[in-house]
């Protein structure tokens, strides 16, 4: 999994912020400090205060690019591992306990 998130870049992102909280002070705080992170981070993101109303609005978007064929190969052996079989053959067959061929408990 962490081969398939490694394929996967960011080319292209932005979005805005609206936050309003009870005190206008603490928005005033609020917005001081994430202005500063975003500037630090050089993120993509208008951060907008509003001192009239208690909210939190978070729009955007994203844009990634990844190679298919990197992400087919982890895929593959995801679903290729007894655990996932075994997992999937108990959902489909529910008054089974035991992938055919697997010894069963005396009783």
């Amino acid at each position: 999994m962490r081969r398939s998130f490694r394929s996967v870049t960011v080319t292209e992102g932005a979005g805005e912020l609206a936050i309003g909280l009870d005190d206008p002070a603490d928005t005033g705080l609020v917005f001081g400090a994430l202005s500063g992170l975003r500037a630090a981070a050089d993120l993509p993101l208008n951060i907008v205060p509003d001192f009239t109303r208690q909210h939190f609005d978070l729009s955007g978007h994203l844009y990634l690019r990844t190679n298919l064929a990197r992400l087919l190969f982890p895929s593959l052996l995801f679903a290729l591992e007894p655990m996932v079989w075994s997992a999937l053959w108990r959902v489909a067959f529910p008054e089974r306990t035991a992938l055919p061929g697997a010894p069963r408990d005396a009783q």
